[in-house]
């Protein structure tokens, strides 16, 4: 009896342990703001930020261990990273850069992209095949999509409006998705585009040609099965900023929500119409990015607010700690574009004050009683991360963004 009541006892333990050790946190030196990630296969992968300088981080073993592969000192940040081959890669960020690497990133080549705009996403559906979506500002936001058929030798701007994108996902060299103050689409390989969605949108992710997911900032997931024709709310009120979404294929859908201090992982098993919350153990992770590359091996990336961990590894999916618990918000502050260039746009009810931070915590902007719908002018700011700080009757809500 006493060998099975430690038996039990064991059982106990070891269950209560795999609940909270689900994410698992990875560290990389020095320590950077990251901003996406992308693995090739289950031991190699890339992670891709900055402060005040662009980095490249790489991974040979799943994460154990991050080496720094690469500075580079013509933008502060890399915003997006992605590999159309175990060997082939490139990085995009600020100031229209776009590097590639043809050795696993032991090395990196510039490549002219034609433009100064902030390059935040990237799309390769074949090798040598890739499209690039970005912003930039003259008296107004505007945005750029670029394709390359060569290996990036060189770019052809097939876009270019007004308004902010600033995701992009193709399925194949013909079919392709791109989201921001509209949803674009293309059938054609970029060259026509028809809107498919006037709702602002910070990021898409498609399975097919026809099955896709969208995600505003802070308010909805919506998703699609008849190619962007039509569009069904299937999550509404996230307490934090939704960051980023992945559908791992038509059932299986992933979601990574957060403030600058707290993180949520989202799951779905059924395309929506049930959520498994999964919270984040260990040190506080301001979440930027996601990858899965497969429905059990994911990694998120971002800033840690406490402790060393700026990316946290799944390898069984999560491991759903709870079902249907999410709760909504009444109270939600609606904070778009972001990353922005000029003006951000606020939303929210019954707001005492309004103030913007920088990292340091030094105060730049406060006002009292400010509008439901308030804009802030941000054009002077220098790029970076700032907070928005939020003072209401009964809480206070802090939003960060990203100066572009």
């Amino acid at each position: 009896m006493k060998i099975k009541c430690v038996l039990i006892l064991l059982i106990l333990i070891l269950v209560k342990f795999n609940t909270y050790s689900q994410w698992i946190g990875q560290t990389v030196t020095p320590q950077s703001w990251l901003l996406s990630v992308y693995f090739t296969d289950i031991d190699t992968g890339y992670t891709v930020g900055g402060w005040n300088n662009a980095c490249v981080y790489k991974t040979v073993d799943s994460g154990v261990n991050w080496s720094y592969l690469y500075s580079d000192t013509s933008t502060s940040w890399y915003l997006d990273v992605f590999f159309d081959s175990p060997d082939t890669g490139y990085v995009i960020g600020g100031n229209g850069v776009i590097a590639k690497t043809m050795d696993g990133g032991t090395n990196w080549i510039h490549q002219i992209s034609g433009t100064t705009a902030s390059l935040t996403s990237i799309s390769c559906p074949a090798k040598d095949t890739c499209f690039i979506v970005g912003s930039y500002y003259t008296s107004g936001s505007y945005s750029i999509i670029l394709k390359t058929t060569n290996g990036g030798n060189s770019w052809q701007t097939i876009y270019n409006g007004a308004g902010s994108l600033n995701n992009i996902d193709f399925v194949n060299t013909n079919v392709g998705y791109v989201v921001g103050s509209q949803t674009l689409k293309t059938t054609d390989g970029g060259n026509s585009w028809i809107i498919k969605n006037n709702d602002y949108n910070i990021d898409v992710s498609f399975v097919n040609k026809d099955t896709g997911y969208t995600m505003a900032y802070i308010d909805t997931v919506r998703k699609t099965t008849d190619g962007g024709n039509t569009w069904t709310n299937i999550f509404t009120n996230c307490n934090e900023d939704f960051e980023a979404i992945q559908a791992i294929n038509e059932n299986i859908v992933v979601v990574a929500c957060s403030t600058w201090v707290s993180l949520r992982v989202l799951r779905t098993t059924d395309g929506g119409i049930t959520w498994n919350v999964q919270q984040q153990p260990g040190d506080q992770l301001g979440s930027n990015n996601l990858f899965f590359l497969d429905e059990n091996n994911g990694w998120l990336v971002g800033h840690p607010e406490s402790g060393i961990h700026s990316i946290y590894k799944t390898s069984n999916g999560g491991n759903v700690t709870s079902v249907n618990s999410y709760p909504n918000s009444n109270n939600a502050v609606l904070v778009y574009p972001n990353p922005v260039h000029d003006i951000v746009n606020t939303n929210i009810n019954d707001c005492e004050a309004i103030e913007i931070d920088d990292v340091w915590g030094k105060r730049l902007f406060y006002k009292e009683k400010p509008d439901k719908n308030f804009f802030l002018n941000i054009t002077e700011y220098n790029q970076g991360i700032y907070f928005i700080k939020f003072t209401l009757k009964s809480s206070t809500k802090i939003e960060k963004i990203l100066k572009l």
